[in-house]
């Protein structure tokens, strides 16, 4: 009986573990941006903080295929902002619109140019 009751076990462990490896991982397909940024001498930290907010209410949240937008910063006060789209043509497609957005021409205005890299990703995993 106990050998039984261990040969169950096994098979049923194993074909948990087998189906576990050929199982698809469903990930999205993902464009992402990352710029990083100083901001213009006489902004504060909060005051972007604001902007972002009020960029989060505007026209992007209702942008086709937008997914998220993140801001970070670092203790020397560069900025990280992570954007993701679900396609490049969608976040092309948003680059065309910010132009229109007066909150995106705010938060714009405190971004020290000079010091903007940007960077774009396709998420693989």
């Amino acid at each position: 009986m106990n050998k039984l009751i261990f040969l169950l076990i096994a098979i049923f462990g194993f074909t948990i573990i087998s189906n576990a490896q050929t199982k698809k991982v469903n990930t999205k397909m993902e464009y992402i941006e990352i710029a990083k940024f100083k901001l213009n001498k006489g902004f504060k930290n909060e005051q972007l903080i604001e902007a972002e907010k009020a960029v989060r209410k505007g026209l992007i949240k209702t942008q086709k295929g937008f997914i998220s937008r993140e801001i970070s910063i670092d203790k020397d006060g560069s900025w990280l902002m992570d954007m993701r789209f679900d396609t490049k043509e969608n976040m092309d497609a948003w680059f065309d619109t910010l132009k229109q957005d007066s909150t995106m021409k705010v938060l714009g205005s405190m971004i020290d140019f000079p010091t903007v890299r940007m960077e774009f990703f396709t998420k693989q995993f």
